[in-house]
């Protein structure tokens, strides 16, 4: 390192690094060479946003891959989370560390670690609320962090919270990617966690999925994880028949009869509504999800 401390070259590196690391091998060869780099960087300029922010966006498009996440997920998750409570006011900085969390999150060995940075991360979502990456991101890796055995009980009663404030009342609430991400959340969490149904449900669980269908109704994800998320809460038949008097079984029908043609759709609303025809729950006079 020529110039260690020249924040603007620290800086402008590690956003070229961010470019590179887009490909596979790029990552791998920033990983090989520029991994010492890196740290350098946040140790000489640990109080420098801007460094800190093409640093952490370099570390999230590396975490894309598979085959850099567990040296990212031993060696940076102290770092970030210290720059994440730093900078906790700084947009940039909140985004880009939940897309790491996010994609480290995909591998279920490292879930249980990433617990270090739950709840810097939900601070940074409380304060941003209208940051469309960052709250898709959050509600994403919350439900990816459920899936762990130890974590499932914090991710519904700090992490349901947060995903429904991200849904219903963040300024980006219309925003495809975070209702998909809000909805594959809510069906994580209900899958992994059965005690915790009454709690989503209670808590507004319903609400959010209903809003997501009406927000971008010939959304294929947003469909697709929808009905998954109906699937898990009509598990209940309470609940199953709280929401088909609510206009459930009609909006799955009309999904399937726009985005039926999609292998994915299809299979998750034909799943959700055999959950309300094992009820006899038809929805013929129910009132319609537009």
């Amino acid at each position: 390192m020529i110039f260690p401390s020249d924040p603007f070259i620290q800086q402008n590196g590690w956003a070229a690094a961010a470019h590179l690391a887009a490909s596979q091998m790029g990552a791998e060869t920033i990983l090989k060479e520029g991994w010492a780099l890196l740290k350098a960087t946040l140790l000489f300029h640990s109080r420098d946003a801007h460094v800190a922010i093409s640093a952490i966006q370099a570390t999230a498009q590396l975490s894309l891959h598979p085959s850099t996440r567990a040296l990212i997920s031993q060696e940076m998750l102290e770092p970030l989370k210290e720059l994440m409570v730093r900078f906790e006011t700084e947009p940039s900085v909140q985004e880009a560390s939940a897309r790491t969390i996010l994609n480290l999150a995909m591998e279920p060995a490292l879930r249980d670690r990433l617990m270090i940075l739950f709840e810097p991360l939900l601070r940074g979502m409380e304060r941003h609320l209208g940051l469309p990456g960052l709250q898709a991101a959050g509600c994403g890796a919350i439900g990816h962090l459920s899936l762990e055995q130890k974590n499932k009980k914090e991710a519904v009663l700090n992490g349901w919270p947060a995903i429904k404030r991200a849904m219903l009342k963040s300024g980006c609430r219309r925003d495809a990617t975070l209702l998909w991400r809000g909805c594959s959340a809510i069906a994580y969490i209900c899958w992994e966690h059965p005690p915790s149904l009454a709690t989503l449900f209670a808590g507004g669980a319903w609400e959010a999925v209903k809003h997501a269908l009406e927000s971008v109704p010939l959304n294929p994800q947003v469909t697709t994880w929808g009905s998954c998320a109906i699937y898990s809460l009509a598990s209940c038949p309470r609940m199953a028949t709280i929401m088909a008097k609510d206009g459930a079984v009609n909006a799955m029908r009309d999904r399937l009869r726009s985005l039926g043609e999609r292998p994915a759709v299809k299979k998750w609303i034909t799943h959700g509504l055999s959950r309300f025809e094992a009820l006899g729950l038809d929805g013929d006079d129910e009132a319609h999800v537009v």
